[in-house]
């Protein structure tokens, strides 16, 4: 790398550069998101290497929402050194903090990203792992008369985030954004209601060929009542009248709640599963 090559923020004008970036398959992270990286831009935390007026790599990792930042994008041009770029990008992030986040994490999908993290002084955080779901095994459950399930709606959106950053610790909370950016991009989204509060979410994505279920989350007062099951059961059936082949969804290993609740409806584990990796300086 020579000295011509100099670090600075990314700007909407680079779209065309990330595009190139994003084409870069395996020297390319992105972060399982609702946003592109070309959406992306404009935002803080969001650097690009330059060399002969070019892009030649990026890393992007704001704190969203407060306290976490997550790594959000990652790609370099072939020719440049994975960790010496990830370097430079990391330490021109961390100086753009006014205040270091209480964590910064990345999930590693690939495995030379895994790597990289690991010579970057990350260190195992916790676990992802992936459950499917046959629709046509799915059990039947009884609908609750004190539940009410209704398609999500713009004015629902406060009210759906106060309940995700009641059930989720900070490093999984959506914030607003990502709930708004969530809500615009699935293909279903409901709202549990008990005596016109809502007490429950989730928010479904899917392909030609499957459906997976992106976020559920559930009032932590009335968890272990079946208010997840009443929402996943409802969003098996409309994928279900669909067609769709296969349902999945992500969970952590550690969280014996979330996945007891999938068990039960007919999920198994299929043994995939993905490293969320922590920055430990």
């Amino acid at each position: 790398m020579s000295f011509s090559a100099f670090i600075r923020p990314a700007i909407v004008d680079d779209a065309n550069a990330i595009s190139k970036l994003m084409a870069c398959n395996d020297r390319a992270h992105r972060h399982l998101d609702w946003c592109t990286p070309i959406q992306r831009l404009g935002e803080q935390s969001y650097w690009v290497l330059e060399q002969d007026s070019s892009v030649q790599a990026a890393l992007s990792c704001p704190e969203d929402p407060p306290g976490v930042a997550w790594i959000r994008f990652f790609a370099v041009q072939p020719g440049y050194s994975l960790n010496k770029t990830f370097h430079l990008l990391f330490d021109a992030v961390m100086n753009e903090y006014t205040q270091k986040p209480g964590m910064i994490v990345s999930v590693a999908v690939q495995t030379w990203f895994l790597r990289l993290l690991m010579e970057q002084n990350f260190q195992l955080h916790q676990t992802i792992v992936v459950l499917q779901l046959d629709p046509l095994l799915t059990p039947v459950f009884q609908p609750d008369p004190e539940i009410r399930i209704r398609p999500i709606l713009h004015e629902d959106l406060d009210e759906v985030t106060r309940v995700d950053h009641e059930a989720f610790d900070p490093i999984w909370r959506y914030s607003q954004q990502d709930i708004r950016s969530a809500f615009t991009n699935s293909t279903y989204s409901t709202i549990a209601l008990r005596e016109n509060d809502i007490v429950g979410y989730q928010i479904s994505s899917s392909s030609p060929f499957n459906a997976h279920l992106a976020r559920l989350a559930v009032t932590p007062s009335l968890q272990g009542k079946g208010i997840g099951k009443l929402l996943t059961g409802d969003m098996i059936r409309y994928f279900t009248h669909l067609g769709t082949e296969y349902i999945t969804v992500n969970t952590q290993s550690d969280n014996t709640a979330s996945l007891n609740v999938y068990k039960k409806l007919g999920f198994s584990l299929t043994g995939e599963k993905f490293p969320v990796m922590r920055y430990t300086g």
